[in-house]
């Protein structure tokens, strides 16, 4: 056997939606997965002023543009995303005004991230912007 799945979805319906298109929707009460979840590794992310996440959760950062805005397209509240950096960029906090469809970078202690090298940052979607959760500095 080289793969066994229980479940599998293909995708989301390719039905004509006017709200939201899932593939799968707990619509109340907890998850349980006692397995791991595995992350999606989405292709590489030049850096630039303002970046966008392709399919996945985890991303490398490559470039040394600075990063200000992230896009809100197609992400839900709460998501996650984990970010390695290929090189030296600076991830700004609070940029300032914001594009359409992005939110600002609210990162720890109201400063600027320089990350280098191996460096990791992991984010998430709130309301009011993109904010941080950890960092590792290699």
């Amino acid at each position: 056997v080289t793969d066994a799945i229980t479940l599998y979805v293909a995708g989301p319906p390719t039905a004509t939606v006017t709200g939201e298109n899932y593939s799968v929707w707990v619509d109340d009460g907890p998850s349980r997965f006692d397995g791991r979840i595995l992350w999606f590794k989405g292709t590489d992310i030049a850096s630039a002023s303002t970046i966008t996440f392709g399919q996945g959760n985890n991303f490398d950062i490559t470039g040394t543009t600075t990063i200000n805005y992230i896009t809100t397209t197609d992400i839900t509240n709460g998501t996650p995303f984990f970010l390695q950096f290929d090189s030296s960029v600076t991830v700004t906090h609070n940029a300032g005004s914001v594009p359409a469809d992005t939110l600002q970078i609210l990162l720890a202690g109201s400063v600027d991230f320089a990350a280098t090298a191996g460096d990791t940052l992991t984010l998430y979607l709130h309301e009011g912007g993109w904010r941080e959760l950890s960092r590792t500095v290699i």
